[in-house]
């Protein structure tokens, strides 16, 4: 984890401190470059102590939900928009895969549910090719429960290593850029969370 806090920071330091004693004031271009790395460094070294706050609270206080009735299609329609409007710069594309009717009787913390699947359709955008992606989003009614299904063309994982995705601060040296590296909390947090909605989250992959 030192790794991963000591990387954002090298970024931040650099570009500040290179800024600082070097730019001439006058090269917008150069000093708006330098920021914008600041700012990415920032916003990432802020998400994994976030990440990192959230799961010390969720092993010691529990995590308090917001149990409503909601309709998790028209949920998973707005993340997917979402998601379709923030990559607009990229060729991946994201498929949608629901049901013709919608589903009511289904009751959630709403904030929970858009954040686990946020956290892994951000994880499939890492790993397929930023010019020939494609994510497909399904949801499945199951009567008495929904199955909710993120399948992606990536680069896949080996098979033995499909149960230990999920463990805190787990790193696959699986090809990734170095640039799109987490901290490795981000799977293991969103099974735990998972958990407190009564649920259940696996990973399936033919391997690489």
């Amino acid at each position: 984890i030192t790794h991963d806090f000591r990387s954002p920071l090298s970024i931040i330091l650099n570009n500040s401190d290179l800024s600082l004693k070097y730019d001439d004031k006058s090269n917008y271009e150069v000093i708006q470059k330098r920021l914008q790395n600041i700012n990415s460094s920032s916003i990432k070294l802020k998400k994994s102590v976030d990440r990192l706050l959230e799961l010390a609270k969720m092993d010691t206080e529990g995590v308090k939900l917001r149990i409503q009735r909601v309709k998790p299609k028209k949920l998973i329609k707005q993340l997917i928009e979402f998601y379709r409007s923030a990559l607009l710069t990229l060729k991946i594309t994201i498929v949608s895969n629901l049901p013709m009717y919608d589903i009511y009787n289904f009751f959630t913390d709403v904030d929970k549910f858009e954040e686990i699947l946020s956290n892994i359709i951000s994880n499939s955008i890492k790993y397929v090719d930023p010019n020939n992606g494609e994510i497909v989003v399904s949801l499945i009614d199951q009567k008495r429960s929904i199955l909710i299904k993120i399948m992606d063309n990536g680069i896949g994982i080996d098979s033995k290593y499909l149960d230990s995705i999920f463990n805190r601060f787990e790193q696959l040296d699986s090809g990734r850029n170095e640039i799109n590296k987490g901290t490795g909390l981000g799977l293991s947090f969103s099974k735990q969370l998972t958990g407190y909605l009564n649920g259940n989250l696996r990973a399936e992959s033919d391997g690489l």
